[in-house]
């Protein structure tokens, strides 16, 4: 058997080395010129925001004197050291972009007797639909690498998510003025609670049921930072565990200064200035959409809805012999682990050490996670969304 991993950042090297451990003989292809994926590329100042001890791989920790968050050239660096460190770099092919994947199954016209797409679900930028023609730059959160190119302009920044939290922040020490439209409320978390990551002690209360988790977290917060409207921002809607919350610990204490303001959402662009919802209009030079991003296959035809991916790794709709590794958008956890676990099963599934449930209980599992995304904000960045421990027991399972 001769498996094709595509893609070499978290995922691509999960796969790589549950392959190797599995004794499976495996192609990589990746497009850039090394391991690391977009973590090679991704923006000045970037951290993760899950922390060090649980991101790391089960059977690698980060390198001594990481910070608690590391930073993206801490991630690239551990890549390149677990790739290194277990014989996997030797294994892919860089340089080299997967233009055609088909049944069942070629790659560029190479058969493969199984194909794991690791490319991750950060690829093609989701743009907001806004009339109106703006003169100044506008750009994707993806797009941006500096906070240099903010220097003595006025920014608009739209979105209530990391990203846009991360380049508005950023941007306050650089810009001339600085504005972050939001669309709904959110969650604001410090990454540290306590003296311990925000996510610690997700693992510490795993076992209470999320809305209880939910409402103590929601209860500490008010008493630690007060309401979101009291720095501008609009109040959620929604419990904490509806939506993907945000973590920083920058903006409510710039929001409050004064160094950044809040406004509700863009509704129009005129030219040099944005027209916000509340009918208000500020000029700006910059605009920056940290508006997510839709999952993204150029190289299959068809590509399968990732909606219909049993437990977000299996197709259901395509002949077998095609996995997906790292789709998911976990709560409370990293892709990392989740990538991990996802690689191990599916390497278990090409020895024949494991079998597919029949159809009906696939689809049944599949209906039993829309249900669940349903109960959540109504957003496309919940699309993969997935309860980090829940899942983790259901792929163990």
């Amino acid at each position: 058997m001769r498996v094709a991993v595509l893609g070499a950042g978290w995922s691509g090297l999960a796969a790589a080395r549950a392959l190797s451990r599995a004794g499976l003989a495996f192609d990589g292809y990746e497009r850039g010129d090394d391991v690391g994926g977009l973590w090679r590329g991704l923006y000045d100042g970037l951290r993760m925001n899950t922390s060090r001890d649980l991101t790391a791989f089960s059977d690698r920790p980060f390198h001594a004197g990481c910070p608690v968050y590391p930073t993206k050239e801490d991630v690239a660096r551990y890549l390149r050291d677990y790739a290194d460190a277990f014989g996997l770099r030797s294994h892919f092919r860089f340089g080299a972009e997967v233009t055609r994947v088909r049944p069942a199954w070629e790659v560029d016209g190479t058969p493969y007797d199984a194909v794991l797409v690791c490319t991750g679900h950060h690829s093609e930028p989701l743009w907001p639909e806004l009339p109106g023609r703006f003169d100044g730059l506008k750009i994707h959160a993806r797009d941006y690498r500096s906070p240099d190119v903010f220097a003595g302009k006025r920014v608009v920044v739209i979105g209530i998510g990391n990203s846009a939290v991360d380049i508005a922040t950023a941007a306050a020490g650089r810009a001339s003025s600085v504005v972050l439209a939001v669309r709904r409320g959110a969650h604001v978390l410090p990454k540290m609670l306590l003296g311990r990551p925000a996510d610690a002690w997700a693992k510490t209360f795993r076992w209470l049921p999320r809305a209880v988790q939910s409402a103590g977290l929601q209860a500490f917060l008010r008493l630690r930072q007060g309401r979101m409207s009291d720095v501008g921002l609009p109040e959620p809607a929604h419990a904490l565990h509806q939506a993907h919350p945000t973590l920083s610990d920058e903006l409510l204490p710039l929001l409050r200064e004064g160094r950044l303001r809040a406004k509700p959402a863009v509704v129009e662009l005129l030219g040099d200035r944005v027209r916000f919802a509340d009918g208000r209009v500020e000029p700006a030079d910059v605009l920056v959409c940290a508006t997510g991003y839709r999952p993204s296959f150029p190289f299959l035809d068809p590509a399968p809805d990732p909606a219909s991916l049993y437990l977000q790794v299996v197709p259901t709709t395509l002949p077998s012999g095609l996995y997906f590794i790292g789709l998911v958008q976990p709560q409370q956890g990293p892709i990392s682990r989740c990538a991990e676990a996802q690689a191990s099963w599916v390497a278990d599934l090409l020895r024949g050490r494991r079998g597919l449930p029949a159809p009906d209980e696939q689809r049944a599992s599949i209906e039993r996670a829309a249900a669940w995304r349903a109960e959540l904000v109504d957003s496309p960045r919940h699309a993969l969304e997935v309860d980090y421990y829940a899942y983790l027991r259901a792929l163990s399972r």
